[in-house]
C-alpha cells in the first residue's frame, strides 16, 4: 500500500479526484423490521441497550439475551448494521457501532437509535460511514441540527438521510477503514494494559498495605494484628491523620467566572481526579490578588482533598502537590493538608487515601445532600495504618514503579488517539491518499 500526501492547502472536499459525492439516503437503507419473523417462544434474541453502544470503539459494548414476548418495542437490526445514537448527549459523545459480531445474524437494539444497512447496488462500507461519522466536524454539524427540548433533543431521520459525503472508491475504502481498524485496535489494545496495570496496582497495594514491602512468599514470616483499619503488621500504628498536620487545615480559593483566563494556575475539584500528582501546567489559570496567592498557595508534599463532590464516591479523593517553583492555589471545594514530614511521608497518605479501605472511610464520613460533602473535623478523623517512615518511603517507592507504569501507557493511548484523529481527518477529507 502507498500513500500519497496531496496540497492541503488545495484541496475541496466537494471536489476530489476518482470521489462521488452521495447521500447516507442513497447508500443505506433504515432497517425495518421484517413483516414475520420465525423466532420459537422463548428463545434468547440479542438485545442491545443504550449502555451497550460504544463511545469510542466500532464494536458493540455487549448485548442482554431477551425473548421476543420481553422486548417490548425495539429497533431490529441484522448483522453488519450500523447503529447511530439519535438523542442527546449521545450524538455529540459519537455514540455509534457497528454490529459485527451478534450471536445470531439479527436481534434488537433501543428505539433511541436509528439503524442503518447498505444498500446492495451502492458499493458502500458500513464501517467507511462509520468512521465518517466520527470526524468532529461532522458531529458537531449534525449535533446542531437536533430538535426537541433542551437535555431531551433528537436527531431527525431527514437530517440524516440528507446527509452528502464523498465516496472514495471501494478498494480506496478498503484501505482507509483498514488503516483506521488498526490505529483503533491499537487503542483497544493499550487500554487492555491500563486497565490490568490498574488491577495489578490495586492488588499490590493490598498486599503492601496489609503485610508491608515483602515478598509474596514471606508474608506468612509478618506478624500481624487486627485493628480499626484492618489487619496491618503487629509493629504499625493506627492513627487519625489530624495526628500528623503540621499546621490547620484549610479550605481554599472562591473565585468568580469572570477571573479565569489568565494570571496563577488553579487547582480545581476535576483537576484531581486525572493523576495522584497535580500538573501546574495543566491547570486553568485564574487573575487573583497577591494576598489571595499568598493564603491560597500550595507548597511541595500538600496534599489535597475533595470536600464536595457532585458524585458521592468522588469525595475524599486525594492529590499531592510536588512542586515548588510555581505559584498555584487551590477551589474552595478542595481541602488542604500539611503534614508532618517528620511523622509520615505525604505521599504515602495519598496513596493510602485513595485505596479502596482509605476511600470507603472517606466516603462512609460524608453527607449527602445536593452535593456530597466532608468537613475538616471528619477528614481529621481519618484512621491511617502508619508504618515506620523508612518503611512508608518503601512502600511508596514500590506504588511509584506501577503508577509510573501506568502513567506511560496513559500516554502512549493519548498519542495513539492523536494520530488516530489526525488521520481520520487527512484520509476523509482525501490530504492524505492511499493508493
Amino acid at each position: 500500500m502507498q500513500t500519497a500526501v496531496t496540497d492541503v492547502e488545495n484541496i475541496d472536499e466537494n471536489s476530489i479526484d476518482g470521489w462521488q459525492p452521495i447521500t447516507i439516503d442513497e447508500a443505506f437503507e433504515f432497517t425495518r423490521k421484517p413483516r414475520s419473523l420465525d423466532i420459537p417462544e422463548g428463545e434468547p434474541i440479542p438485545f442491545i441497550p443504550m449502555d451497550g453502544i460504544s463511545e469510542s470503539s466500532r464494536k458493540i459494548n455487549y448485548a442482554e439475551n431477551r425473548t421476543l414476548e420481553e422486548i417490548k418495542s425495539g429497533s431490529f437490526v441484522f448483522k453488519d448494521d450500523l447503529l447511530i445514537a439519535k438523542i442527546t448527549p449521545s450524538f455529540e459523545n459519537g455514540k455509534q457501532a457497528i454490529l459485527a459480531d451478534l450471536s445470531n445474524d439479527y436481534g434488537y437494539a433501543t428505539t433511541e437509535v436509528w439503524v442503518l444497512h447498505p444498500k446492495k447496488k451502492v458499493k458502500m462500507l458500513t464501517e467507511y460511514l462509520f468512521y465518517y461519522l466520527r470526524r468532529g466536524k461532522v458531529r458537531s454539524d449534525l449535533a446542531g441540527k437536533m430538535e426537541g427540548s433542551t437535555g431531551r433533543q433528537r436527531l431527525p431521520k431527514g437530517v440524516l438521510k440528507s446527509l452528502e459525503f464523498n465516496s472514495p472508491p471501494l478498494n480506496e475504502q478498503q484501505k482507509i477503514v483498514s488503516i483506521l481498524n488498526t490505529i483503533q485496535d491499537a487503542i483497544k489494545q493499550t487500554e487492555a494494559v491500563i486497565q490490568a496495570t490498574r488491577e495489578l496496582k490495586k492488588s499490590l497495594m493490598k498486599h503492601l498495605f496489609t503485610y508491608g514491602p515483602v515478598p509474596v512468599d514471606q508474608t506468612d514470616q509478618v506478624e500481624l494484628k487486627e485493628t480499626e483499619v484492618g489487619v496491618v503488621p503487629s509493629e504499625w500504628k493506627v492513627i487519625e491523620l489530624k495526628k500528623l498536620y503540621r499546621e490547620r487545615v484549610y479550605n481554599g480559593a472562591f473565585v468568580k467566572k469572570d477571573k479565569f483566563g489568565e494570571g496563577t494556575p488553579f487547582l480545581n475539584v476535576k483537576d484531581t481526579y486525572k493523576s495522584l500528582e497535580v500538573s501546574p501546567s495543566q491547570l486553568e489559570r485564574v487573575n487573583v490578588k497577591q494576598t489571595e496567592i499568598d493564603k491560597y498557595r500550595l507548597k511541595n508534599g500538600d496534599l489535597i482533598y475533595v470536600r464536595s463532590s457532585l458524585k458521592r464516591e468522588g469525595v475524599g479523593n486525594c492529590c499531592i502537590f510536588e512542586s515548588s517553583d510555581k505559584e498555584v492555589i487551590y477551589d474552595c471545594h478542595l481541602m488542604r493538608v500539611r503534614i508532618d514530614t517528620q511523622k509520615a511521608n505525604p505521599k504515602f497518605l495519598a496513596y493510602y487515601s485513595n485505596s479502596p479501605s482509605g476511600k470507603e472511610e472517606l466516603i462512609a464520613k460524608s453527607k449527602t445532600t445536593t452535593m456530597t460533602t466532608i468537613n475538616q473535623a471528619s477528614l481529621g478523623s481519618l484512621k491511617v495504618p502508619l508504618p515506620p517512615v523508612q518503611k512508608q518511603n518503601r512502600i511508596v517507592h514500590a506504588i511509584d514503579l506501577i503508577s509510573e507504569k501506568e502513567k506511560m501507557e496513559i500516554d502512549k493511548k493519548k498519542s495513539i488517539e492523536a494520530l488516530f484523529n489526525s488521520l481520520l481527518e487527512n484520509l476523509m477529507t482525501a490530504k492524505v491518499r492511499v493508493v
